[in-house]
């Protein structure tokens, strides 16, 4: 039976019912990414501060102070009601930084990317046709 309750939680959770979020965190139940589904990781490299992030796409918190607030800014994020599609669309490489291997942005946002993730983990667009992840 807990199993049951368990998933009816994450259920609600993942559609935006802030109670079931609240609960999700309480027994340390991370919310998959809601960009690709992607198993996350809790980062702890900045002193006392930490973060939430999709091991497959990147998406993250930001940094929060302690596990706990990393963990309840993810679970409590708003539902997605809309997945906008996008395309990385290839840098020149005469815009290139120095030192940073961005090889595509965007088209939605504009973010620059190192390498072509299926959703782009800045603004959380899907992205259409093949890409080289």
């Amino acid at each position: 039976m807990r199993r049951k309750t368990t998933d009816d939680i994450i259920r609600r959770a993942l559609v935006g019912d802030r109670v079931a979020q609240e609960e999700c965190t309480r027994q340390g139940i991370a919310l998959p990414c809601p960009f690709c589904g992607g198993i996350l990781t809790l980062h702890g490299t900045r002193g006392l501060e930490n973060q939430v992030v999709c091991a497959a796409c990147n998406a993250s918190t930001g940094w929060r102070i302690g596990e706990q607030a990393a963990l309840t800014a993810w679970n409590t994020r708003r539902a997605m009601a809309i997945v906008r599609c996008g395309r990385w669309n290839d840098i020149n490489p005469a815009v290139l930084n120095p030192g940073i291997a961005w090889v595509c942005r965007c088209s939605l946002c504009g973010c620059p990317q190192d390498h072509k993730h299926n959703y782009c983990p800045n603004c959380g667009a899907r992205m259409e046709g093949r890409n080289d992840s």
